[in-house]
């Protein structure tokens, strides 16, 4: 969604019309799908040296200003993006629906179970609301409320706690909140500056927090943290983005696309966590942002999302070996804006910002199983 505003985006603001999603494997024109579910292919790439299941502890550095970090190399050139045959990627809409509409919303796998926190209502108001989905069960529980309520938040697992990291409503926010088993939840920390519209990833025992917002400008600090409550900077991004998705390895960060300086970008950026560097590695084909990140079996996909005019529906998957780009799939709908948890191997697409049947763009009640077809 195009960003126009200074401040955190208010509360009363209405989503403008929007229309088509990229056709899949042309990825030049863009189109609305209407299927209920779907199936691409793709070349399989080869499992990442720095995929999370092999990550151990990234380095810290010594915590530094924004200022004081490193500057980026120059950006990489255009990067080949495939759709080649094997394995198959399928995702199809559930049957169990959010009892809101909620679109802005964080998920975090804990177990068998996903936490969903916060978000935007279809009424634009920023929730606290917690609630449990059991992908077995298929049910949706309500189980408590965050402190602090809040919408464009990043979320992850760390150390076995769901954290819920910064976001905002009326203002960029600097709580960190942890979701207990119970469903309570408390904060437990603060980051160094508030900060909203941001992504977080995990590698091992380190949370990452990039790109972001604190309600006057784009933040540039790449942030560690081990525990929810200490936080370092080990970098800088090469473009400050707001509305970016993030994953980890063992020794990078790696920022899928984003909005810059108010700007949809295709940029995938790549920051060094040991130096303190980062690089444009590689590019989507076209300007992507408002994505959501999961990896199964190793394999990194990037999902929906927008161009900066239309919600989108393909699935890509990104090797960071080789910084290929390729297209694996097809969500039932467009959205972006959705939250992405992934438990035993299979990615629940949840909630998100979706066209409706009146042609308009509101906070969607849908959750798609997305999951790798095996022999």
């Amino acid at each position: 969604m195009p960003v126009t505003r200074l401040g955190k985006r208010r509360e009363t603001r209405v989503h403008p019309l929007i229309a088509g999603a990229i056709a899949l494997l042309s990825l030049a024109a863009c189109t609305q799908s209407h299927a209920r579910s779907a199936v691409a292919t793709a070349r399989p790439s080869p499992p990442a040296p720095d995929s999370p299941v092999q990550a151990q502890k990234s380095p810290l550095l010594g915590s530094a200003p924004e200022s004081s970090a490193p500057q980026a190399s120059s950006p990489a050139a255009s990067t080949p993006v495939t759709a080649t045959p094997s394995p198959a990627i399928t995702a199809t809409m559930l049957p169990v629906r959010l009892p809101l509409a909620l679109s802005r919303l964080v998920a975090v796998a804990v177990g068998d179970r996903v936490i969903i926190a916060g978000g935007l209502n279809p009424q634009q108001t920023t929730t606290a609301q917690l609630s449990w989905f059991d992908p077995g069960a298929g049910s949706i529980t309500p189980t408590g409320k965050l402190p602090v309520a809040v919408h464009d938040a990043g979320g992850a697992l760390l150390g076995g706690a769901a954290f819920v990291v910064g976001g905002g409503s009326a203002a960029s926010s600097d709580a960190v909140q942890e979701v207990r088993a119970d469903g309570s939840a408390v904060i437990v920390g603060h980051l160094p500056q508030v900060r909203s519209d941001d992504a977080v990833a995990v590698a091992g025992s380190v949370l990452y927090v990039v790109g972001g917002y604190d309600s006057t400008r784009e933040l540039p600090g790449v942030l560690a943290t081990t525990d929810g409550v200490t936080f370092r900077q080990v970098g800088q991004l090469s473009e400050t983005v707001r509305y970016g998705s993030a994953y980890a390895s063992a020794s990078a960060v790696w920022v899928f696309g984003g909005e810059h300086q108010g700007t949809t970008i295709p940029d995938i950026q790549r920051v060094d966590t040991a130096t303190g560097l980062s690089t444009v590695v590689a590019h989507f084909p076209h300007p992507l942002a408002h994505a959501a990140v999961a990896v199964i079996r190793n394999r990194v996909l990037i999902l929906g999302g927008t161009d900066g005019h239309n919600r989108q529906h393909t699935i890509y998957a990104f090797d960071p070996l080789t910084n290929e780009v390729s297209v694996v799939g097809s969500l039932p709908e467009s959205v972006s804006d959705m939250a992405v948890a992934v438990v035993a191997d299979t990615a629940y697409v949840i909630g998100g910002d979706a066209l409706t049947a009146e042609q308009t763009v509101a906070p969607t009640t849908a959750l798609v199983r997305v999951s790798i077809e095996t022999d």
